[in-house]
């Protein structure tokens, strides 16, 4: 019993400051990922907004085919330009 005793003594007192820090680290976290998330969110929208389709014709197309290709995708609800 007597070494117990001892043993518990040597070990030193925790001090708050190790608490105050760890709970700031961790509000710290939580914060910068909520942010990063908000962010995403605003970029994710961003880059569907912006999307460029590219399409490539043969150079013997027609006018009619160009057309009808034009008509396709201006028939799309998400296509803001025509």
């Amino acid at each position: 019993m007597a070494q117990f005793g001892k043993a518990s003594s040597k070990r030193g007192k925790p001090t708050y400051a190790y608490a105050i820090i760890g709970v700031s680290l961790v509000l710290f976290l939580f914060g910068l990922v909520g942010w990063f998330f908000l962010n995403l969110q605003k970029s994710g929208d961003y880059f569907k907004e912006n999307i460029q389709v590219h399409a490539w014709l043969y150079p013997d197309a027609g006018k009619k085919k160009i057309d009808s290709l034009k008509k396709l995708h201006c028939r799309y609800s998400v296509c803001k330009r025509c």
